[in-house]
């Protein structure tokens, strides 16, 4: 079973999209920092409960920050910094993160 995945750091491009992570059921840290991922953060990703740790900063991922984010219970650091993210913040989807590792949205937000 594959639980940790670091695909950082490649030049990696295209859309982000979950289901290249399909067979992965088990997956529980996932970096894919400094690449150039783009796209929106698809719906499915909601259904990757496993996840522990997500990490998508420095890339080009565009559209609003999901709320269901904070549905993922054992989601415990996300770090989506420098990003192409635009619209509200959405704080209540935030809040379960209060208590772990939230990582920092700075120059990843446009209004």
């Amino acid at each position: 079973m594959l639980y940790w995945l670091d695909e950082s750091n490649n030049k990696f491009s295209g859309d982000l999209q979950i289901s290249v992570f399909d067979n992965m059921f088990s997956v529980q840290f996932l970096l894919l920092e400094n690449n150039f991922f783009s796209g929106n953060i698809e719906d499915a990703w909601k259904n990757k409960r496993s996840l522990i740790a997500l990490d998508i900063s420095n890339n080009m991922i565009s559209g609003k920050i999901p709320t269901w984010i904070g549905s993922l219970d054992g989601l415990q650091y996300v770090q989506m910094s420098r990003n192409r993210f635009a619209g509200e913040l959405p704080i209540q989807s935030l809040l379960p993160f209060s208590t772990y590792n939230v990582g920092c949205l700075s120059k990843s937000i446009s209004w």
